[in-house]
């Protein structure tokens, strides 16, 4: 009976080892392993634990990181040299199946043989991979297996000597021989696996059924103030000082576990020691079983992640006054901007008066001539034209809220900015081009859209003004995009800068290169728009050749009101209402290849809304299903929009083809019917879709 009790005791120390939610792990002094637990085994590909007996790092998956094998060896050199624990936290070089690259966070004890001779070292770690990528993950451990393996080697007496003769005898020297006893074998395996247990750093215990504690580790004993574990056996939580009330919860989770036969895992608890110091402890309970499989205990370990959480305050405590120094920061560039719209106020009320009165005196300066006349005039007019600009830009700036970040589809911004920019410009010799790649047209960025509008038109307004003497100038916008951001670059061929000025203009410091009547107040703007949005500036500039600026902002993911593509089937119905003939043609030019490869696929052009509506009512329910609809939104001199019509007709698979897509509420609406918009000036690059599996294919 007494071999019984030992078997089963040695037993329940590996089931510990194996129940530990951590990667538990030994070694010689020449670091070799000698064991583990079975969640190293599962992290390093093993098929059981016994296959890691007599290899080394350099057998594992990260030993051709050298870097790491090197780290390991030193660490495991100093714990057997100093004889002291030491904490490491290291990159394996592997990936979880949530592709994150797996660390952990190991504690190193020295391994004590019965002469107190350091012989070996235990490791324990901890999977802290989630804690670092700010995830969680709750993470539960299987211990069937090993029941079923504890069970062969109860009934094995002789697979036991075998298994364990290379390990013990490491550990303790080499005791096993034939000659000893069954009885010396249980003791020196008991002896070796409550070393381990005793040795590990976190809290282990287990509780019986009537949740007294029947073991528990060095740890666990000091954290109530006892000298030994053997103080601790024989206890319940109601005898350790803490309130009943906060011992009932406790219990609570106890009963659960012997009720259900289910793991607590992850359990974040706050708790006093004897010292009356506060820890937070990450707590796991299991069901521990008998070889019947009756649930006969609790198995507990604890991990204190007090440091932990205490970063994790201080990161929070820094975040926090990071965001209010920037709000302090955008208050300070709202007050600066506040001064500088009052002195734009103050100048252009003050200029125009007087211009007023002298274009009126020109009238009377007959003893000049007329060509001078005229110049003057044209001066007089063009200034008086800056200062009315100048009122209606920054009427109402200075009581403006800040305008918030929202998705901006940064192609569409742009290709209407210069739609204005080249009727602006119209009378200079300046052409504008854009270069937007087809992998770009998409892309959005988390932007204040009328702020970052502006910049950009201060930017070019800049370039046309470098450009200005030059018969051939040329403003080019290009627009590119990466998985993290989008860049907008400004290029024109004008007279450059040179590095001072551009050194300058990168300390934010205001300049008017190259214009009289300039105070630097665009610049300014642009830089309160990146600060505001995230965003970075680089300038690049040759003089006599030109100038590009560089802005770039986060990318963010496309929203869902965009339509990125049109699906079609081969045998849809496409039906287009615009009230343009330009824009039947370049539809008709985008679905000539479909309509040739495709025999059965219809398109439809309509101009009236109206028409459209009798069409589609005069369609069977299945040729309705087959529709794929694209609807202008503004339909002139019609009493209905497209979205009306849409809403009107009850067509599923319809798009909003428009230029309106800035429009805020137009875009909630669409987003409340479950549509999509496609920016008009995209029509003729949005790609068309065939599915070749389906009559149909939603959007």
């Amino acid at each position: 009976m007494q071999s019984d009790h030992f078997v089963q005791t040695s037993i329940n120390l590996e089931s510990v080892l194996d129940s530990v939610p951590g990667y538990v792990y030994w070694k010689d002094s020449n670091l070799v392993y000698l064991g583990c637990n079975q969640n190293v085994s599962d992290l390093i590909g093993l098929a059981n634990s016994r296959e890691i007996i007599g290899k080394s790092d350099c057998d594992f998956p990260w030993g051709k990181e050298s870097q790491l094998i090197l780290k390991s060896r030193e660490d495991d050199q100093y714990v057997l040299s100093t004889g002291q624990m030491l904490v490491t936290e290291d990159r394996l070089g592997i990936k979880n199946k949530k592709n994150l690259e797996i660390i952990l966070r190991t504690e190193k004890t020295p391994l004590f043989d019965k002469k107190g001779g350091i012989v070996g070292i235990l490791g324990i770690g901890v999977d802290i991979t989630l804690q670092k990528y700010e995830e969680q993950q709750k993470i539960e451990r299987a211990v069937e297996q090993e029941i079923i393996l504890s069970e062969k080697i109860f009934h094995d007496r002789k697979h036991i000597h075998l298994h364990l003769q290379s390990v013990i005898s490491e550990v303790t020297g080499p005791i096993f021989s034939e000659g000893i006893s069954d009885q010396q074998h249980l003791d020196e395996i008991r002896n070796c696996l409550e070393s381990i247990v005793l040795q590990m750093p976190g809290y282990v215990y287990w509780k019986d059924k009537n949740f007294k504690y029947l073991f528990c580790n060095e740890p666990m004993a000091n954290f109530f103030g006892f000298s030994s574990p053997d103080e601790l056996i024989g206890r319940t939580d109601y005898d350790l000082g803490w309130s009943n009330t906060l011992v009932d919860e406790y219990r609570k989770v106890d009963e659960e576990i012997i009720k259900t036969g289910q793991a607590r895992l992850g359990i974040q608890e706050v708790v006093r020691n004897h010292n009356g110091k506060f820890l937070c402890l990450n707590v796991n309970k299991m069901p521990f079983f008998n070889k019947k499989g009756d649930i006969i205990g609790i198995v507990g370990v604890s991990v204190d992640i007090t440091a932990q959480k205490d970063a994790e305050r201080v990161q929070r405590e820094a975040e926090k006054l990071q965001h209010e120094n920037e709000i302090r920061k955008q208050r300070l560039i709202i007050e600066e901007n506040k001064k500088l719209i009052a002195l734009a106020h103050t100048v252009a009320h003050d200029i125009s008066s007087p211009l007023s009165a002298l274009s009126m005196m020109m009238h009377l300066c007959d003893e000049l001539k007329e060509n001078k006349r005229s110049v003057i005039k044209r001066a007089t007019e063009s200034i008086l034209d800056i200062a009315n600009d100048l009122l209606s830009t920054y009427r109402n700036e200075a009581t403006s809220n800040i305008e918030l970040r929202q998705p901006v589809l940064v192609s569409d911004l742009i290709d209407q900015l210069l739609s204005e920019k080249k009727i602006q410009y119209s009378n200079h010799a300046i052409r504008f081009e854009t270069k937007i790649a087809s992998d770009t047209q998409f892309a959005f960025a988390q932007l204040q859209a009328g702020q970052f509008r502006r910049s950009l038109s201060n930017l070019i307004n800049n370039a046309v003004d470098a450009s200005a003497s030059r018969d051939d100038g040329l403003i080019t916008i290009k627009v590119t995009a990466d998985a993290q951001s989008v860049g907008v670059a400004i290029q024109d061929n004008g007279k450059g800068m040179s590095s001072g000025l551009i050194e300058k203009m990168l300390d934010r410091q205001n300049f008017t290169h190259g214009k009289v009547q300039g105070h630097g107040l665009g610049l300014q703007q642009v830089w309160s728009t990146l600060d505001y949005n995230q965003g970075k500036i680089d300038v690049d500039s040759i003089l006599g050749k030109g100038t590009t600026i560089q802005l770039t902002f986060p990318r963010v993911d496309a929203v869902t009101w965009i339509a990125q593509t049109i699906h079609i089937a081969l045998n849809s119905i496409v039906v287009i209402l615009d009230d343009e003939d330009s824009i039947h043609g370049d539809w008709d030019t985008r679905f000539a290849f479909c309509l040739k490869s495709y025999p059965n696929l219809n398109v439809h052009h309509f101009t009236q809304g109206q028409e459209v509506l009798n069409f589609f009512s005069a369609l069977s329910r299945r040729e309705r299903k087959r529709v794929v609809y694209l609807s202008d939104y503004e339909l002139l001199h019609q009493n209905k929009n497209g979205l009306q019509i849409i809403e009107e007709s009850g067509i599923k698979n319809a798009t909003l083809v428009t230029s309106y897509d800035p429009n805020s509420s137009l875009r909630d609406k669409v987003v409340s019917l479950g549509l999509k918009i496609l920016p008009k000036h995209m029509a003729t690059s949005v790609p068309i879709k065939v599915d070749m599996d389906a009559m149909t294919a939603p959007f």
